[in-house]
Formats: structure tokens, C-alpha cells, sequence
């Protein structure tokens, strides 16, 4: 099993200083520098991707989606944790204050080439 990271409504979260990041088409395409690979994304990852460019906590995250897209709370919240868990344990965000867990295994949004 793989060791990662729980991220939270408390956790904040950013772009890794070690990755590049291009968009073709719109979407985004991320390359993790450590751990090499190319991670495309969706619209709406590519959506909340942009967003990470400054540091933001995850509740703060969620509220400006909501804001955004009128969506319910709990849904929005929950989808933007399995999205940041999986960029997370792709190597592509920095999650000040994630938990250690054990076994994950997220990808929601991302596909790895």
C-alpha cells in the first residue's frame, strides 16, 4: 500500500515548486518533475488547478468554487479534497498540514501518462 496524505478543510494547499505546467486546448497538462510524469486535466481540475498558483487553504478553496458555480457545499468540498489528494500524490501540490494515512489511491480529474 501506497503512504500519502489526508488532505482537509484546514490544509493549504499550492503548485509544488518542482513541477512544470502548460494548458493546450484550455486544459491543463502538468508534468511532476519528481516523480515523472504528464498529468492531464479536466475542465474543472484545470479550473481549480489555476487557482493554486497562490496558497490557499482548502475551505477557502471550496467557498470560492461555491461562490462560483453555486453548488452544494458538501459535494464541492468533497470532490475538491479527492482532486488535491490525487495532485498531492502526484507530486504536483504542496499540502501544508495533510495527515499521513496509508492505502490511498485517488485520481478524480487526472490522468497520468
Amino acid at each position: 500500500m501506497e503512504n500519502t496524505y489526508a488532505i482537509s478543510n484546514d490544509t493549504i494547499v499550492q503548485w509544488h515548486p518542482a513541477q512544470i505546467t502548460t494548458e493546450i486546448q484550455g486544459e491543463v497538462v502538468a508534468m511532476s518533475v519528481v516523480r515523472g510524469l504528464y498529468i492531464g486535466m479536466d475542465d474543472m481540475a484545470s479550473n481549480i488547478w489555476r487557482r493554486l498558483s497562490r496558497r490557499h487553504s482548502v475551505a477557502a478553496l471550496c467557498d470560492e468554487l461555491g461562490r462560483e458555480f453555486q453548488g452544494d457545499p458538501a459535494t464541492i468540498s468533497q470532490d475538491v479534497i479527492e482532486l488535491l489528494s490525487g495532485l498531492h500524490g502526484l507530486g504536483i501540490i504542496v499540502a501544508e498540514g495533510a495527515e499521513p494515512i496509508w492505502g490511498f489511491n485517488g485520481n478524480s480529474g487526472v490522468s497520468k501518462a
